[in-house]
Parts: structure tokens; C-alpha cells; sequence
């Protein structure tokens, strides 16, 4: 005779199974979703709408205890400068960003843009307040922006800075270098 408590059991924890791992597959691949609300400053590079934290796909921005130099080398947090820039840049508007996968720490990768800005990454970069991402393919508009502010002396550009990515690597090895 077969046991019915523990047949329906089984068959409640093999959809309870069935349920959960749809929806790590979900989170695992948000490629393609369009996310739009008033976003939330996490940082220079990321945003959160909604509770989702989105990371500017293509450029990267100090980290917001990141030291960097002005233009008369004295010392200033430009992970809170490029905090700021891009507050001003969102300043209560709508934001739309197209996903294009997760990043190792979770957060949605998208390009993101409101009204005024149709790339808010590439905006950054123009204002010199971030830099090209070194972790993989960028568009060659980023490159070109970044090689513009670095010129123009803009944002970080205008004094001394370690890139984020390499700000980071001396953070995780100890380092304590504050300039580039």
C-alpha cells in the first residue's frame, strides 16, 4: 500500500526544488531585462532601482574611500567626488537600463540612460569622473571619452589617481598608494 503523506510530501518538496532552482536560473541571467525607476546612488559605477544593484557595464569608478591628488596634489576622496557627479547626472529622474548579464558580486551589468543622458556610464566618463573598465571588452566611444577627459584635464584627470581596478588589486595585496 502506498504511504499518501509521504507521496505528497515528496511531490511538495520536488516543486518546492523545482521552484527554487527557477529562480536562481533567473538571477543568474537578467540578459536582456529592462529595469527603469529612480535609482538609488550605491557608488560612482553602480546604482540600485528597486532594490536591484546595477554596475555601469563598461567603465569604472573610484571606490568611494578611493584617496586621489587635485591639481595642487592636495589630497581629496574622489570615490565620493564620482559618487556626487553621478547623483547630478540622475538628479531625480527616470532611469532605464538594458541588462546584459550579472557581475561576479551579483549586481545586474547594464547600460543604463535617462532623458538627458542616452549612455549615463559613457557621461561619466566624458565628465572624467570614471574610467574605461579594464575587465574586459569596451566600446570604442568609451575609449575615445576617456582619452577626451584625460586631455581636457576633467573630473580625476585634473590631478593624480590610481585606476579603480588597480586601487582595488593594492587594497586586496595591502598596498597604499594613492596616485597614478
Amino acid at each position: 500500500m502506498i504511504d499518501l503523506r509521504a507521496a505528497t510530501i515528496g511531490t511538495l518538496l520536488a516543486t518546492v526544488l523545482l521552484v527554487c532552482g527557477s529562480t536562481a536560473a533567473l538571477a543568474k541571467d537578467r540578459s536582456g531585462a529592462v529595469i527603469e525607476g529612480l535609482a538609488r546612488i550605491v557608488d560612482g559605477d553602480t546604482i540600485a532601482i528597486d532594490g536591484v544593484h546595477i554596475r555601469l557595464s563598461g567603465m569604472d569608478a573610484p571606490e568611494r574611500n578611493q584617496i586621489c591628488r587635485d591639481e595642487k596634489a592636495y589630497a581629496y576622496r574622489c570615490g565620493v567626488s564620482a559618487a556626487g557627479a553621478l547623483a547630478r547626472l540622475l538628479d531625480g529622474t527616470t532611469v532605464i537600463c538594458q541588462s546584459e548579464g550579472i557581475d561576479r558580486y551579483r549586481r545586474t551589468l547594464a547600460i543604463c540612460r535617462t532623458a538627458a543622458y542616452p549612455d549615463i556610464g559613457l557621461a561619466m566618463i566624458q565628465l572624467g569622473w570614471a574610467t574605461v573598465y579594464d575587465g574586459g571588452p569596451v566600446s570604442n566611444d568609451y575609449r575615445l571619452a576617456e582619452s577626451r577627459a584625460s586631455a581636457r584635464k576633467l573630473g580625476l584627470w585634473r590631478g593624480t589617481f590610481d585606476r579603480p581596478s588597480k586601487w582595488r588589486q593594492e587594497q586586496r595585496s595591502g598596498g597604499l598608494s594613492t596616485h597614478a
